[in-house]
């Protein structure tokens, strides 16, 4: 994966949500008001971002993952986190094509992965403890 600023995000702290901004034009509303880090990569042939999103409060931070297509439209999101935990984005790195490496809470891996076939698609995005 690598790094783009093809996002910004409207919004600031005190606010629950922001307003994702694609190549300067409005797309989705999404939680989260700080855009930590964007990057892109391929899927299924066709371009793709991820995006680490915050609430800008480490004492009580909520780490927001998407997953957005070329048009700017989440397709996916997870959280890690919780309530009442603490939490810095640190490290991120790319391990390869469809692999980063990042500290939020202790050291985590995400994994992008190719759509399923199927009528019961599983989840492309994946989070795991690093060993």
């Amino acid at each position: 994966m690598r790094e783009t600023t093809r996002f910004a995000l409207e919004g600031g702290k005190g606010e629950a949500d922001g307003r994702l901004l694609f190549d300067g034009r409005p797309a989705a509303r999404i939680a989260g008001v700080v855009l930590e880090e964007q990057r892109q990569l391929a899927i299924d042939g066709e371009e793709a971002f991820v995006l680490f999103v915050t609430h800008g409060c480490p004492y009580e931070e909520l780490l927001h993952i998407y997953l957005v297509d070329a048009k700017g439209e989440v397709v996916e999101r997870l959280e890690v986190g919780g309530a009442y935990a603490p939490g810095i984005l640190r490290d991120v790195r790319s391990l390869g094509e469809r692999e980063l490496a990042f500290d939020f809470q202790g050291p985590r891996r995400l994994l992008v992965k190719e759509r399923p076939a199927g009528f019961f698609r599983k989840r492309r995005l994946e989070v795991a403890d690093s060993k």
